[in-house]
Formats: structure tokens, sequence, C-alpha cells
């Protein structure tokens, strides 16, 4: 959601694996100035967001994991650790 505020193509992208849902569940529908209409909050959340989640042998991602590439090298890699 938050690259495809900024790429048209990650917003083309995003709308065709459940960004349209997404929108729709803020009855935003296609207004073009869409990202403008979500809480500020909700972008500060999103924003403050891990990429991913490790625990152990498993790893917990809600989207954009490329499978093809080393966790080490994945963009935004920050980690998260259990205390």
């Amino acid at each position: 959601m938050h690259s495809a505020k900024k790429n048209a193509d990650k917003l083309m992208e995003w709308l065709y694996f459940g960004g349209s849902q997404t929108l729709s569940a803020y009855q935003i529908g296609d207004d073009l100035n869409w990202a403008e209409k979500v809480d500020p909050a909700h972008w500060k959340f999103i924003s403050q967001c891990n990429p991913y989640y490790e625990h152990g042998n498993y790893i917990f991602v809600h989207a954009g994991l490329n499978a093809n590439m080393h966790l080490k090298e994945q963009n935004e890699s920050r980690k998260v650790t259990l205390l």
C-alpha cells in the first residue's frame, strides 16, 4: 500500500492483489486522490511496521518477500526479535 502511493506500476500491482478491496473497505472506491483519503494514523502505523517477523526457523510476512532472494538481501530488511 505504501509503495503504491509513489509508483503507478506498484499501484496497479497492489490494486490487483487486494488493494481494490482495501480501498472498498475504506469506502474510497476508484478516487484518484485515494492516498489522501486514508487516515494519516493508518499511514503512520504502516510506516512503522516491519516487513517481516522472524522466529526460530519461521518467517512471517504480509506480502512482498522475494523467494528468489536471500533474506539478508531483501529490501527494507529489518529484523524483529523476541525478548
